[in-house]
């Protein structure tokens, strides 16, 4: 049968099938199919062809959309494709892989990583890796992961290292590479751009400085009778990281004895902290 826009719409399945396929006598491989569904009958163009010992069926649209010569022309392209050697099924799931990989940026897959381990990071450590992939990695937010090159990582850690010095460029560069270990991982890119690039802090001389007493006195007197100047003065008084008393809870502590206790989910090195209290900081407590 020579199929046209006027056959498509009066042809009917054969009675007992719930689909049929008309194929045109003008262009082999090209045809329609017939499919029930519901109390109606889905009608759709086809291509039929083979690749290799493979053969393919590609939908070309609904015939209430589709005219019959514009199905007929986009068919003879995939008969062509295959002519050439070309798998268009093939080109096709590339072509959508590629338009899929173009919408997964590095700010992204940023947000699905930090997803994924916001519970296996402590929360100081989870604010202070999305503030380096919102703010310092900003300039990388929209690439395609897929296209991150080293080059580009490099020329924003330079940017980083002279606005805001090694420590901050190299602690950008540390959650970058996370970041892209994670995405391998994950099947998202093939590797690590980070890799290969120069370590901010390479060769940097360890902080040795501390405040001496006069320094620390002046500190102390600095202080005002409010929460942050009791903070500063607790940690002056305990030796204790900034969180580790920021976020101090009453349940942490008992004030008759004088014990402070920190448990290893809030320690930047894991393990508990158990502290006995000097007096000055349990009568600011």
């Amino acid at each position: 049968m020579r199929l046209t826009d006027t056959t498509a719409a009066a042809l009917a399945i054969p009675a007992g099938k719930t689909e049929h396929f008309e194929w045109d006598d003008t262009l082999p491989g090209f045809g329609l199919r017939l499919r029930r569904l519901g109390d109606g009958i889905t009608r759709r163009w086809y291509a039929q062809y083979r690749v290799g010992r493979q053969q393919r069926r590609e939908s070309l649209g609904d015939v209430r959309k589709i005219r019959i010569d514009d199905a007929r022309k986009i068919a003879r392209q995939r008969f062509a494709q295959v002519e050439l050697g070309t798998d268009p099924a093939a080109e096709r799931s590339r072509s959508l892989a590629d338009a899929a990989a173009a919408k997964l940026t590095v700010g992204v897959v940023a947000d699905r990583y930090l997803k994924a381990r916001k519970s296996e990071l402590r929360p100081a450590t989870f604010s202070a890796a999305a503030r380096y992939f919102e703010l310092h990695l900003k300039p990388l937010r929209a690439t395609p992961i897929g296209e991150l090159r080293r080059v580009d990582i490099a020329a924003v850690l330079q940017t980083i290292t002279i606005e805001n010095g090694r420590v901050a460029a190299a602690r950008a560069r540390s959650n970058l590479s996370a970041l892209l270990g994670w995405a391998v991982g994950e099947g998202l890119v093939e590797s690590n751009a980070v890799i290969g690039t120069n370590r901010p802090d390479k060769n940097a001389e360890p902080r040795e400085r501390v405040l001496d007493d006069r320094e620390l006195r002046e500190v102390w007197n600095t202080c005002q009778d409010d929460a942050f100047g009791h903070v500063v003065k607790l940690l002056i008084l305990t030796g204790c990281r900034r969180t580790e008393i920021g976020d101090l809870k009453w349940n942490e502590l008992d004030l008759e004895t004088g014990i402070m206790s920190v448990g290893a989910e809030r320690t930047k090195g894991g393990r508990g902290l158990k502290l006995t209290l000097p007096p000055a900081a349990v009568e600011i407590l």
